[in-house]
């Protein structure tokens, strides 16, 4: 009994010490727990947010296309209201045009585009006779220019000046003199006399002259080159910077045109080329 109890007592002291020694839960464990949990019940909660805006989304997409099936729906429906107004219209005209003339529909439609067809022809051909007409006018200018004969006077010089060939480049046929007992031809239709580039015998240039002795050259120059041109029609065109009565003396019964510039020269060479021509 002795036995017994000092066993039991044994057992009894080494149960107890066995279950003082078995390990509790820790504080970490709990706290891994927590952390477990909250992140489950965050990533609940967002997915249903992120859910619902989805949703939303869907919702403002279905709006956006529905408002534009239904602008597009009448912008059709208001093309063909258009289109079909326009072939009310034309029908109408067909229709009026087969009442007026007693005709059918079908020959009302030939008559109305026989009409259109024969109203262009006309403004067509009125164009065309028109551009014919400025083509013809052109070449018949630009003939005469081609054949009319001119001589360019310059006394004493050696060499021709710029001015001769701006002519030529013009479409002249120039012939040069520069000496009074040259011969010259008898149906010259412009004689151009320059006294811009002319020097006397001592080099003196023109502009450098007197007036005195400028009058005596424009009066002496011009009955020189006037000389053996018998043809009233003959124009004279005069190069020189400045006015000078004697030259509105001649122009009582000649074609006299003064001229003090190399532009204005060309242009007046053609304006006496026409008036040449056409006082023949």
């Amino acid at each position: 009994m002795d036995w017994l109890s000092s066993v039991d007592g044994l057992h009894i002291s080494q149960l107890w010490h066995g279950l003082a020694q078995t390990p509790t839960p820790s504080a970490a464990s709990t706290t891994q727990i927590d952390l477990l949990r909250q992140q489950i019940e965050f990533l609940a909660k967002e997915n249903a947010r992120q859910g619902t805006e989805f949703a939303e989304k869907l919702k403002l997409l279905a709006e956006e296309n529905q408002k534009l099936s239904e602008s597009f729906k009448t912008f059709v429906s208001a093309m063909k209201d258009g289109v079909y107004f326009v072939g009310i219209l034309s029908g109408g005209a067909i229709a009026l045009l087969a009442f007026l003339f007693g005709k059918s529909l079908k020959e009302a439609k030939e008559t109305a585009k026989a009409s259109v067809t024969r109203q262009v022809e006309e403004r067509m051909a009125v164009i065309a006779d028109n551009r014919i007409e400025v083509v013809r006018r052109s070449l018949e200018r630009e003939g005469i220019i081609d054949q009319s004969r001119v001589e360019y006077w310059l006394l004493s010089a050696q060499i021709p000046p710029r001015e001769l060939g701006l002519l030529e480049t013009r479409g002249f046929g120039v012939r040069f003199c520069n000496q009074t007992g040259q011969r010259r031809g008898r149906d010259v239709d412009v004689v151009v006399l320059d006294l811009n580039n002319w020097q006397d015998d001592q080099g003196r240039k023109f502009s450098e002259l007197s007036d005195t002795e400028k009058n005596q050259q424009v009066k002496r120059q011009l009955d020189l080159v006037r000389e053996g041109v018998a043809r009233k029609s003959t124009a004279f065109v005069v190069f020189v910077a400045g006015r000078y009565d004697y030259l509105d003396e001649v122009g009582h019964d000649r074609l006299v045109a003064p001229t003090n510039n190399p532009v204005t020269l060309v242009g007046t060479v053609v304006d006496a080329a026409y008036l040449a021509a056409g006082d023949q």
